[in-house]
């Protein structure tokens, strides 16, 4: 399995503006010291996969729509299956979860940890005591939801998913410009039925 920053570099071109006349959609990461002096107000760890996101790019300034409009349609397609998911910048993330939780009183999700958000919720890790390398990732409503299953089993699988099918959707585009949205959609569910948890 590949790491989670070549899965991450993987999909960064086909979010780059060739004439650089915006910004980019990925913003430089943060060096680790500037890392380390925002996780020191958490009283948890974070899992490693989390601090090598956030050295990659700390957020992404614009949703990445992981798809592409269908040809004469208002219809999107969302490879990870939760639709427009955005980066949140770590200063956001950690003031996030102090809004929603209460330093004096651990509960059940205290440490649900949002990394990712789109328009019907949010995208968590969990941390823990120790830092781990890994976490599963949850698609919530809401940060103090109760976890159900999780939809991958870590950033890697969630990231490598992402880039599998950004890369397989090229090959359904003829030269038209019109898209096999049939043979996608089964290209599709194979990737994911991979990655997922």
């Amino acid at each position: 399995m590949e790491s989670l920053i070549e899965a991450l570099q993987r999909i960064t071109p086909w979010y780059q503006d060739p004439d650089q006349e915006v910004p980019p959609t990925f913003p430089r990461g943060l060096p680790l010291e500037d890392l380390k002096n925002l996780l020191e107000y958490l009283p948890f760890q974070l899992p490693e996969e989390v601090c090598e996101i956030y050295q990659w790019s700390n957020g992404s300034r614009n949703p990445l729509a992981v798809g592409r409009q269908l040809q004469n349609t208002d219809v999107y397609q969302y490879d990870a299956g939760i639709g427009i998911v955005s980066l949140i910048p770590l200063k956001d993330a950690i003031d996030l979860w102090f809004y929603d939780n209460d330093e004096d009183e651990i509960t059940s999700t205290w440490y649900h940890f949002p990394i990712f958000s789109h328009e019907n919720g949010l995208i968590v890790i969990v941390g823990s005591d120790q830092m781990e390398d890994s976490s599963p990732v949850w698609d919530v409503d809401r940060l103090d939801d109760e976890l159900r299953k999780p939809v991958f089993p870590d950033l890697t699988n969630m990231m490598t998913g992402i880039a599998d099918t950004i890369e397989t959707e090229q090959t359904f585009w003829d030269d038209l410009g019109y898209f096999n949205a049939e043979g996608y959609w089964e290209a599709h569910k194979l990737i994911w039925k991979k990655y997922r948890a």
